[in-house]
């Protein structure tokens, strides 16, 4: 079984000729988004069974720490929060950290937005965010990289809004139905997003400081119904991630391999 996946995008003649003979090899397929879904089946995929489930992510359960956590980096309780989660890429902008240290203050000077930023990855978050947080004119705070899954996601639970680049923040944020804007640096990004129904993204190489502005605006003007969407979609999602044990149990039952 290939469980729960992603798939692409796939550009080379050898890269899909391995994947179509590897993945026509084996009984069951499960994918986490459409566009992966589309991706094997144009590249001849067909012999086993394929679902079109979600990520396993969407089942994790918060710590309760979040609170506590933000505490103990001096961060304003009570004051709307907004999760950043920034990576470094080859193709961001040569201004990447002026633009969104500009922003970050953007949201806080309109909105009260205070910025939290959550590296993913220290080897390419951690740098990247003090660089922003460093170019900010108001204060803002990088939590360290050495927390659990569980306690992230308490953290992101403590959240008003999240902009992420990545795909995990932007499961998280969607499960704690936080809502989100995606800076897409990749095609599991949109992917992602599309997936859940959201419209609330821009791409890397295009974003500005017009279009991450008119995004949270967006978000910001109907934020309520944003939020109540995105609860019924978490809700669907997590059946979606379910299916996957489910259909795994059901394969071992079958004795098929």
């Amino acid at each position: 079984m290939l469980y729960a996946n992603g798939i692409g995008p796939l550009n080379s003649f050898k890269n899909i000729e391995m994947t179509k003979r590897t993945l026509n090899e084996v009984d069951l397929i499960t994918l986490r988004d459409k566009k992966s879904l589309d991706a094997i089946e144009q590249v001849g995929v067909a012999g086993p069974e394929i679902k079109l489930t979600a990520d396993p992510a969407f089942l994790l359960k918060a710590d309760g720490k979040g609170e506590e956590i933000l505490e103990s980096y001096g961060i304003p309780h009570g004051q709307p929060l907004m999760c950043v989660s920034v990576r470094k890429w080859k193709n961001n902008p040569a201004d990447f950290t002026g633009i969104m240290a500009e922003f970050c203050d953007y949201a806080f000077e309109k909105y009260g937005l205070f910025t939290v930023f959550m590296p993913m990855q220290q080897k390419f978050d951690f740098d990247i965010a003090n660089e922003i947080k460093n170019n900010m004119k108001n204060r803002s705070v990088v939590i360290g990289a050495n927390y659990s899954v569980e306690s992230l996601l308490s953290i992101m639970s403590e959240m008003s809004i999240c902009v992420g680049m990545r795909l995990h923040t932007l499961i998280y944020s969607a499960s704690c139905t936080v809502p989100t804007i995606g800076i897409v640096y990749d095609p599991k990004v949109n992917g992602f997003m599309e997936y859940m129904g959201e419209d609330k993204f821009v791409s890397v190489e295009s974003m500005n400081m017009e279009n991450l502005c008119s995004l949270l605006d967006g978000v910001c003007r109907n934020y309520d119904a944003v939020r109540n969407e995105m609860k019924h979609n978490i809700t669907s999602m997590r059946v979606k991630a379910r299916e996957n044990t489910e259909l795994l149990q059901k394969l071992i039952s079958g004795g098929k391999r």
